[in-house]
């Protein structure tokens, strides 16, 4: 899923969904050949600078952060185009680090997943990776914003190309999503280019 004004790169190639099969109307994208591009993109692509806010909210807890959340809005990604009913679980894994598994089903009705691991790098820091061993090709993941009982999230890379607003309800209430929409504002992002997600 790489739309023209965004140069893809492992940065956000795997911060949520780079799952196995990508299906969209133009056909379909094999795991190996996502592996492919990851490193392509990785070795030659850069995020373009951004003047918005992507500072990771201070003092995460990422043992109330593991858990199931749901995906309720995001940027289109090439990874994720089309795809609805998506949802990542984290939990925790091997010598402090967190354990990824990203689901969705794709626009011809077929579900998808992967599989990841998070390292933690400072507060509501973590470098991702989908391309075994594990911690090879690691990605930014910034958590912008969690409420206090950690009910809602909002998620970027360190730049503008890619936002998420995750709930752990699957049907959350509409002022919860206002909420995290202010959020996406007030730092920045132009909350006119969300696809809100079908769950």
């Amino acid at each position: 899923m790489m739309p023209a004004q965004v140069q893809v790169q492992i940065l956000h190639h795997c911060v949520l969904f780079p799952q196995s099969v990508i299906e969209h109307n133009r056909g379909f994208i094999t795991h190996n050949s996502m592996k492919v591009r990851s490193i392509i993109h990785y070795l030659f692509g850069k995020e373009k600078e951004s003047v918005t806010n992507t500072r990771p909210q201070r003092e995460i807890s990422l043992a109330k952060y593991l858990g199931r959340w749901y995906e309720q809005a995001r940027y289109e990604n090439w990874f994720e185009a089309g795809m609805d009913e998506v949802f990542t679980d984290y939990s925790a894994g091997p010598e402090g680090c967190i354990n990824i598994l990203n689901c969705g089903r794709t626009l011809n009705g077929r579900q998808s997943t992967s599989r990841g691991r998070a390292y933690p790098c400072g507060s509501g820091r973590l470098k991702v990776s989908f391309v075994p061993p594990y911690g090879w090709f690691q990605a930014p993941y910034h958590i912008l914003y969690t409420d206090p009982d950690y009910q809602t999230a909002l998620v970027s890379g360190k730049g503008d190309a890619y936002l998420w607003l995750l709930t752990r309800q699957k049907m959350p209430d509409q002022d919860a999503l206002n909420r995290l929409i202010q959020e996406a504002q007030k730092r920045g992002f132009n909350t006119d280019r969300l696809r809100f997600t079908r769950q």
